[in-house]
């Protein structure tokens, strides 16, 4: 249809025709975010996954945008945990591609370290992005929150990092200092 109306629309016409592209772009970016989100079963399988392997995975997929930030990740040796392999990519592709997402300086820093505890593993992925202005940081792992309104995304990563890690049984929540980015914390069951 864009092809056909070419040269045809007056200016105001073009202005919104370019709104209702957006508008479909924008929707099928929710519906595609939805999918995903209830593709993700708390019914899981779990077998033994090397954390290592994984956040090299999420890395992998995230090459491009990686290239454009000039990020650096520092991610030390990782656990072996018992867990389903594919929502723990999910989880990490999820909050790297986040730090990437929001990123206001370069290079993009990207730190994940880990404690461990007697029951569980806890995690931080911190970054030196733009961070969170709003007190509330925790509205953002629900549905539809974006932490930047400007990016692509239908503010649905962090509320699938949130059912992934409950579904590990663990809790997850998101620190802030506006200044120095952001951090999110979270534990997964041993």
């Amino acid at each position: 249809l864009q092809q056909k109306l070419e040269g045809r629309l007056n200016s105001e016409e073009q202005e919104f025709f370019q709104y209702a592209i957006l508008g479909a772009k924008k929707m099928d970016t929710m519906l595609t975010g939805m999918t995903r989100y209830a593709d993700i079963h708390s019914n899981i399988k779990t077998e033994p996954v090397d954390l290592k392997e994984v956040t090299n995975v999420a890395i992998q997929q995230l090459s491009a945008k990686i290239e454009e930030t000039n990020a650096f990740f520092f991610i030390p040796s990782m656990p072996v945990l018992k867990a389903n392999r594919g929502q723990l990519i999910v989880l990490f592709r999820n909050l790297f591609q986040n730090s990437l997402n929001n990123a206001c300086a370069a290079p993009v820093k990207i730190e994940v370290s880990w404690v461990e505890k007697a029951d569980f593993f806890e995690f931080t992925v911190k970054d030196n992005g733009r961070g969170i202005s709003d007190a509330d940081t925790n509205k953002y792992l629900r549905l539809f929150k974006k932490v930047n309104i400007m990016s692509d995304g239908a503010g649905m990563g962090l509320a699938v990092c949130k059912k992934i890690v409950l579904n590990h049984g663990g809790s997850i929540n998101i620190s802030n200092n506006y200044s120095t980015g952001l951090q999110v914390n979270f534990t997964l069951s041993r």
